[in-house]
């Protein structure tokens, strides 16, 4: 099993090796039996803009 917040297109342009990156992430998707697709929300920039946002971030 395999989790990931990014899709494919990130770990593609992620990854150092270009030859690499492309073998894995083709593998990984052309060898998924599924994929679940939670929508496009970045959890962790949406805790960060909250947190950010509150009163007594900046003390």
């Amino acid at each position: 099993m395999v989790a990931s917040q990014s899709g494919p297109d990130y770990w593609a342009a992620a990854l150092p090796d270009k030859v690499a990156a492309d073998s894995i992430v083709n593998r990984l998707v052309n060898n998924a039996r599924c994929a679940i697709a939670l929508g496009d929300i970045d959890m962790r920039r949406e805790r960060d803009k909250q947190a950010r946002a509150a009163q007594d971030y900046w003390e």
